[in-house]
């Protein structure tokens, strides 16, 4: 191999007629020196890459050390930089953070966090959890903005999402009752705690959180109108309105 040096890092191999660029990331936490070498085609590309590495360092040591963890980082973004979430927005938040999350990457540190940690987290959930992509989804867009966060609180140089494709979501099918299923669900319900609920969904069209909401005062039995005001689900073991 006939590989010259013609600049500080950058050489030539005039064989391959490529340009190699060794980029030297210091030391690791045992002392020993990390490097990689990538090649270009041309020697503009091999400086303007050489450059653009040589600056994101510099930017890097400008970020503070911080003990942060995933743990420690995510439960204040939800407890603190999300305090104003609806309820039910805010328990879904809490369960994907606490229940999959932080078992998984919670005691890394957050600086440390890498991309492929990312795609190992959600081959666990896809294969250990058995979770839908749809669902994974959800686990990516909470992570994004839980990194954007710390990106943004100078916590982490940047995003270890950047780059990571969010998870296919799988078209939605939409199931409805023909005809003879209502009235099968309609002669079921009849005499049942339920059965006026069931008439609200099927004639109205209403849903559960729409129907659980509903008030003497939001209905007028002599214009024979309703007026959807309220809607009412659980987060959790707590009733949330909204």
């Amino acid at each position: 191999m006939a590989r010259k040096t013609i600049s500080r890092n950058i050489s030539y191999d005039d064989e391959k007629r490529l340009y190699y660029v060794n980029m030297d990331y210091g030391k690791n936490e045992r002392g020993k020196r990390v490097k990689t070498a990538k090649t270009y085609k041309t020697r503009s590309a091999a400086v303007e890459a050489l450059r653009i590495f040589e600056a994101d360092k510099v930017r890097q040591r400008l970020v503070p050390p911080s003990p942060d963890t995933v743990r420690s980082f995510g439960l204040y973004w939800l407890d603190y930089e999300k305090a104003d979430l609806r309820v039910t927005t805010r328990y879904a938040y809490s369960v994907t953070l606490n229940n999959h999350i932080i078992p998984y990457l919670g005691e890394k540190q957050l600086q440390k966090v890498k991309r492929e940690d990312i795609y190992k987290y959600f081959a666990h959930l896809s294969k250990d959890k058995c979770l839908c992509s749809n669902t994974i989804r959800k686990h990516y867009d909470l992570l994004c903005a839980i990194f954007q966060s710390a990106e943004q609180s100078e916590k982490i140089y940047v995003s270890p999402m950047k780059g990571v494709r969010a998870p296919k979501s799988e078209p939605y099918e939409n199931m409805v009752y023909n005809t003879g299923q209502i009235i099968d669900l309609l002669r079921a319900a009849e005499g049942a705690q339920i059965e006026l609920a069931v008439q609200l969904a099927i004639y109205l069209g209403l849903r559960r959180g729409e129907i659980c909401g509903l008030r003497w005062e939001n209905i007028d039995l002599f214009g024979r109108t309703v007026r959807i005001v309220d809607n009412r689900t659980m987060a959790g073991a707590k009733v949330a309105s909204s």
